[in-house]
């Protein structure tokens, strides 16, 4: 699933023919993601009592604040119907597969940043794709500690690995119909 990320067509487009336009698209598809999985994975991690076990950010507030730059100000609302919404996550090990997908966006995001800044001029406006900066690689340390003590059995590996899938599915959803609806095709 994480190399069918790779290959989504809005990410392939945007780093063979970086533009603001496409990467204007990519993180509006990424806010709709966040809009929905960020409050499920809150809640869940809350109602589990792991709240402060793992690293958490406020990513939709990154999102928005790139955009607002993005359009001087005034960011397109991002239109996702209610279809797009995240069934409740009910155990650890699922709440750990979506995080893991969250979590490691943030490592991918810095590789497509630092491709991006060679081609385009994305520095006012690429706080998601910064995420931790300096500090990506200790976050996710943590996050794999975390990780490995909430799924040390084959039920919540198992959890973990729907869990993650049906991250990696959503955000391709949700770029596919970024892609539909800001024309960039």
């Amino acid at each position: 699933m994480h190399l069918n990320l790779h290959q989504h067509p809005l990410i392939v487009q945007l780093l063979t023919r970086p533009s603001v336009a496409f990467y204007r698209a990519v993180l509006e598809g990424f806010l709709g993601f966040y809009q929905v999985a960020e409050p499920a994975v809150v809640a869940c991690s809350e109602r589990l009592g792991v709240a402060e076990q793992y690293p958490r950010h406020d990513r939709m507030c990154w999102l928005s604040a790139d955009l607002e730059v993005l359009d001087y100000g005034r960011p397109r609302p991002v239109r996702w119907s209610n279809e797009h919404a995240i069934a409740p996550m009910t155990e650890i090990g699922e709440l750990a597969g979506w995080l893991y997908v969250i979590r490691g966006s943030a490592l991918g995001g810095a590789a497509i940043l630092q491709r991006l800044e060679r081609r385009i001029d994305v520095k006012e406006c690429s706080r998601f794709f910064r995420a931790d900066g300096d500090r990506t690689t200790e976050v996710w340390q943590g996050f794999q500690r975390f990780c490995n003590e909430a799924c040390c059995c084959e039920q919540s590996r198992q959890a973990a690995i729907g869990g993650a899938r049906a991250a990696f599915l959503s955000i391709s959803d949700c770029l596919t119909r970024s892609t539909e609806q800001s024309g960039c095709q």
